[in-house]
């Protein structure tokens, strides 16, 4: 068997996208990849209600003294020495980063790049976190033996902002796109659901979700034929800007926020849904996209080339600095027949095949193999 450690944080942790990201892939490498023997090292607590692994995956926190009093330390460097102990043939990096010296060992490395907006927009991001995230990526990059980006987008951007750095970077770089677990019931094939229509917007309230079009383009219709916005999210200082702006634009009326919602909430708040918005300006994914397809919701989402990519053809599209072509797409999905919004119901059910646990274990599976030389194995 091969021995794959795994930066296991965020899988812990988080409970967003990176944390997602990362147990959606264990998850999926205990399922379908029977000739692996997973190993998870967190410093933090080895079950939590985020994620509970059970066998064949085996966690390792810190052991030492030095190690559990200093756990950031572990995780950025002393983790190497357990590593070795445990001979693990590639260690895999979840989220951006991997141990300083382990390119100094026989461990095989893959790091997996979700994004770079820090580069992109580094207003958004103090200057002590830009300049950290910048050391960490670049030093993931050129030491790894082989990198997964999450996205074509993702890809073009590290090659812009790293790839002069690190001329072999190209040649390092495979594209598998993340795993999108199925969290809510598919809604049958069917017209736009009965009662008042609602829009559903989800994530974390923060300036790049940019909602701020939306109540501009909801303001622009007339307000006998307006959808309600419903906005679920976890409150930050930019729900009070958004506040702000829909008593501004006369709409109280017509947006709620429910604040940080359950999963059985959101499945609810979806299943009623005439569609999902999401105009953010930038992401890394956006996985709220291909849940909603998956539950058999139409889209509307920002036109930038990532959603483009995410979406497919199940997915109406508005630039994000429009609230006029905001409006042009709510009053399209408003005036949809029942054929017309099957349509965009079937479109969105094909496009979210892409992301199944099955094929994301083994495109990883095969990033392993190629650094080992091994030969192909038997998926489930």
């Amino acid at each position: 068997m091969m021995k794959i450690g795994f930066d296991a944080k965020r899988a812990f942790l988080n409970s967003t996208g990176l944390g997602t990201y990362s147990r959606s892939l264990l998850n999926a490498l205990a399922n379908h990849q029977p000739a692996l023997a997973l190993h998870a090292y967190t410093p933090s607590a080895a079950h939590t209600r985020l994620f509970n692994p059970q066998p064949p995956i085996v966690v390792h926190r810190p052991v030492s003294f030095l190690s559990s009093l200093f756990p950031s330390a572990w995780r950025a460097s002393y983790l190497v020495n357990d590593l070795r102990r445990d001979q693990i043939e590639v260690y895999h990096g979840l989220s951006h980063e991997l141990p300083a010296g382990i390119e100094k060992t026989s461990i095989k490395t893959v790091v997996s790049i979700h994004d770079v907006i820090f580069r992109h927009h580094p207003e958004w991001y103090p200057r002590f976190d830009r300049t950290i995230y910048n050391l960490k990526w670049k030093h993931a990059l050129k030491v790894a033996h082989a990198v997964i980006c999450i996205s074509h987008q993702t890809r073009q951007d590290v090659l812009h902002f790293y790839g002069n750095q690190i001329p072999c970077l190209p040649q390092k770089i495979t594209v598998i796109p993340p795993i999108v677990e199925p969290r809510f019931t598919p809604r049958p094939l069917s017209g736009p659901p009965a009662g008042k229509p609602y829009l559903l917007a989800v994530g974390r309230l923060e300036a790049r979700k940019n909602l701020g079009v939306m109540l501009e383009a909801l303001a622009l219709l007339e307000p006998g034929k307006r959808p309600e916005l419903v906005i679920a999210g976890k409150s930050t200082d930019y729900q009070k800007e958004l506040e702000r702006l829909t008593a501004e634009k006369q709409l109280e009326g017509s947006v709620r926020f429910t604040g940080e919602v359950s999963a059985g909430a959101l499945s609810d708040l979806l299943a009623g849904s005439l569609a999902l918005v999401y105009p953010s300006r930038m992401e890394g994914f956006g996985y709220p996209i291909v849940e909603a397809q998956q539950a058999g919701v139409p889209v509307i989402c920002s036109d930038i080339p990532l959603f483009r990519e995410v979406a497919g053809a199940g997915a109406l599209f508005a630039n994000p600095l429009d609230p006029d072509a905001w409006k042009l797409a709510l009053q399209n999905i408003l005036q949809m027949n029942e054929n017309q919004y099957q349509t965009y119901q079937e479109a969105g059910f094909r496009n979210t095949s892409r992301f199944s646990p099955k094929q994301g274990a083994i495109d990883c599976f095969r990033v392993y193999e190629s650094l080992l030389g091994k030969e192909p194995a038997t998926t489930v």
